[in-house]
């Protein structure tokens, strides 16, 4: 079965849920006619956080319904991904040359773009400026 963006949507709003059991718990607490003790407190506490990991593993297993990951990926979509994280490495090695590359060329034109700066400057008050250290 694959779930929609709408039933995803619902799953992240249902989250909320657990909001209205901790407003409710401390509106109990504060507000109750009879003392809570900790430990009633504690039990509250605990149920709602396993409330929210089960709501929680819910919104994962329809977000990957959504998407196709895991168990609900399609066959072709298994194939894809095999292909593309199996990818030659030289690629990637190519993809951060390039990057390497840019990034030398923007420091080198920083540098001059710099140089030219304190140039002015040194022409404009008539003594040499050094650089910060």
């Amino acid at each position: 079965m694959n779930a929609s963006r709408f039933e995803l949507e619902q799953a992240i709003l249902e989250l909320q849920h657990t909001t209205k059991h901790l407003q409710l718990l401390h509106e109990a607490y504060i507000n109750g006619e009879e003392e809570m003790k900790d430990y009633v407190v504690s039990n509250h506490l605990l149920s709602i956080e396993y409330d929210l990991e089960l709501r929680i593993g819910h919104v994962w297993d329809v977000f990957k319904q959504v998407f196709q990951l895991d168990q609900y990926a399609s066959a072709e979509a298994k194939q894809f991904r095999e292909e593309f994280l199996n990818t030659d490495e030289s690629y990637w090695k190519k993809v951060n040359i390039d990057a390497a590359i840019k990034e030398d060329k923007a420091a080198k034109k920083e540098a001059k773009r710099r140089k030219k700066f304190q140039e002015e400057l040194e022409e404009y008050f008539g003594v040499p400026i050094e650089d910060e250290v």
